[in-house]
């Protein structure tokens, strides 16, 4: 091991860990100690003796660099060392690592000349990693003091705000950077970002799907009574037993959809769609939020379709709250929330097929957004309870015993 190295990249960490950088004045009141056995373990080990001189001659030669300061002890070993701060310029020379704060003003550079165009979301982060940088702070979400994954990040968030029809993700990475793998690397990043500035309730799992981008093929799923003609062949969906699934590139083809009962009902889990039965409905699973794919549908569906019910079915929690205002937001439709009312969680809490808040719930209770729903909310807050859609069915299997 280049332990010299190790040792001056480890006084370089601490230094910009601190802010040291910032000002000239901060480097005559600071003081930076390397504690040798904390830093390196072997030091002691009596078994391993090469280790152990070979750290003692790294710091024998950043002592005589005046880059360390401080003498052996009685038993001939080092403990604590001052590193002599006025040599950083040197160290980052001997290491060729970039120093910090020229690193973050290239960072700031990248993020001032970044076109957001009309996006709010693009703007609000650009706008949060600017006041970042500005207080001497690394940038966020997984970033941190990488212009080049910023760069990277950057270009995919430009790009996905682009996309308007269901895209893989292999081949967006390969169309950004020309490398089917590269999106990976930072993928966790750009979700992140999403999550935080592209609306509440929106999670890892979901939110990239929300923008058009998806691993896999994604599939509608239709059941109950409903008509479907794709390219001039009608399907009646009453007469087949559990309904179909159609890809997402099939959804353009559909010419009409005819609701031949009461009522369409979207549900949020899958579980709940093969369980719902069906009386005199239609029932769609869409999945979470919604795509510009799945937005357009439902658009669809309701102009052919104006004089029918339409409800949602969720989990009885602030995100199936979120998600069915964003799904009426979106698709301009007058949902209902359909089994999402006090009375319900009432009867789920009796059984106890409830759960307790989390902090993520809590803070999200009072939200404007749910303020239609403040009732059953403040239920949850004061009970701290929640459900899921499955308790329906749970709830009639436990009737059976």
């Amino acid at each position: 091991m280049n332990y010299t190295s190790v040792i001056l990249n480890r006084l370089i960490d601490i230094y910009e860990h601190r802010g040291l950088f910032r000002t000239a004045d901060s480097k005559k009141h600071q003081g930076i100690f390397l504690s040798v056995e904390k830093t390196f373990p072997e030091y002691n080990d009596l078994y391993d003796e090469r280790a152990y001189q070979e750290i003692n001659e790294a710091i024998e030669h950043l002592r005589q660099r005046g880059i360390l300061q401080g003498n052996k002890d009685e038993r001939g070993q080092y403990g604590k060392l001052r590193f002599q701060i006025e040599t950083i310029d040197f160290c980052y020379q001997w290491t060729g690592r970039t120093i910090l704060g020229d690193t973050r003003r290239a960072m700031l550079d990248q993020l001032n000349g970044w076109e957001t165009g009309d996006s709010e979301i693009l703007e609000r982060f650009r706008t949060a990693q600017i006041e970042q940088l500005h207080k001497n702070k690394p940038v966020g979400h997984g970033i941190g003091d990488q212009p080049q994954k910023l760069a990277d990040v950057l270009l995919a968030l430009s790009a996905l705000m682009k996309l308007t029809s269901e895209t893989y993700v292999r081949n967006f990475s390969n169309a950004v950077f020309g490398d089917s793998k590269r999106f990976q690397k930072i993928q966790g990043c750009i979700e992140s970002i999403l999550c935080a500035y592209g609306g509440q309730g929106l999670t890892q799992h979901t939110v990239l799907s929300a923008f058009n981008l998806v691993d896999n093929p994604t599939y509608v799923m239709f059941k109950g009574l409903l008509h479907i003609n794709i390219n001039g062949q009608e399907i009646h969906l009453e007469k087949i037993p559990g309904g179909i699934s159609l890809p997402s590139t099939a959804v353009p083809a559909i010419r009409n959809i005819s609701i031949e009962g009461t009522s369409l009902i979207t549900v949020e889990n899958l579980t709940t769609y093969h369980d719902e039965p069906v009386c005199q409905n239609a029932i769609v699973y869409l999945g979470g939020f919604h795509n510009t794919i799945r937005t357009d549908l439902l658009k669809r569906i309701y102009a052919a379709n104006p004089d029918k019910g339409y409800f949602h079915k969720g989990d009885i929690d602030v995100y199936g709250f979120v998600i069915l205002e964003n799904l009426k937001r979106k698709t301009g439709i007058p949902f209902l929330p359909l089994e999402m009312d006090l009375d319900t969680l009432k009867e789920f809490e009796a059984c106890h097929l409830i759960k307790p808040l989390n902090a993520s719930d809590r803070k999200m209770l009072h939200i404007p957004q749910l303020s239609p729903y403040q009732e059953i909310l403040t239920y949850m807050e004061q009970h701290d309870c929640k459900a899921e859609q499955e308790s329906r069915q749970a709830l009639r299997l436990l009737h059976k015993k």
